[in-house]
């Protein structure tokens, strides 16, 4: 019998889940990704299903992957971006699923996914595969967590022993990588990419650098008619925007 640990502050979830679950799942709740580690640690036949809100970051993921490397991690969420999804592939989930997908393709999907195969939605592979990557190095990753943090060029400076002038080098290169149009734009995309908006993981991030990945599609962003979405952000020049 495999183990379903599913991750999530919504009971009704484990309720819906229970209804379509056959007889070989055993499913258990989890609050919280501590509750899951405690349970999982050193356990085989685990499937740990994250139901991916607000409340969980890609920390909490990479978290439950150390503590239990051979429980099997899958993403559940309504949407799932590819750069999450890339990250997510990094540290090493069996499949990203979103929850729209049929009950009897769930339980498929976990089927599988206990036979030991990757399960990841077409969209997000398909995805995957036409976007373009990202790569930052240590010190890009600490400039924008430091910039989603609110700090300016100074303080940007003085925290990592660096001159503004430097600063503003960086953020000129990090615009041409991300595409981002201006400071308040590379601080939202930072925020979405440093594994969803809580601060905790970019204070951690602006501590500990690693080089990151992230994946964007390669076509600007479109209205449903077809037309480019206006970016908002901060007006001014590309000095300004780098002051």
């Amino acid at each position: 019998m495999t183990t379903l640990h599913l991750l999530s502050i919504y009971p009704f979830a484990g309720v819906a889940l229970a209804a379509i679950l056959p007889s070989d799942f055993r499913l258990l709740m989890a609050e919280s990704p501590e509750e899951v580690i405690g349970r999982i640690e050193n356990s085989d036949q685990v499937i740990c299903l994250v139901d991916m809100t607000a409340n969980i970051s890609l920390c909490d993921i990479q978290a439950i992957r150390t503590a239990a490397p051979r429980a099997r991690v899958v993403l559940w969420a309504e949407e799932v971006s590819i750069e999450l999804a890339a990250q997510a592939m990094g540290a090493g989930v069996y499949g990203v699923l979103r929850k729209s997908l049929p009950p009897a393709t769930l339980v498929d999907v976990l089927h599988s996914v206990a036979a030991g195969e990757l399960c990841f939605d077409k969209s997000i592979t398909d995805a995957y595969i036409s976007a373009r990557q990202v790569r930052l190095t240590p010190r890009e990753a600490q400039l924008c967590a430091l910039l989603a943090m609110g700090l300016r060029n100074k303080e940007m400076g003085y925290a990592l022993e660096i001159s503004e002038g430097t600063v503003k080098v960086y953020l000129s290169r990090l615009f041409d990588k991300t595409g981002c149009e201006d400071r308040l734009e590379l601080a939202l995309w930072t925020m979405k990419n440093f594994g969803g908006a809580r601060v905790g993981t970019i204070q951690e991030q602006a501590v500990n650098p690693t080089l990151r990945m992230i994946l964007v599609p390669k076509e600007p962003p479109t209205t449903e008619s077809g037309r480019l979405r206006p970016m908002r952000g901060i007006e001014g020049t590309r000095s300004q925007k780098l002051a």
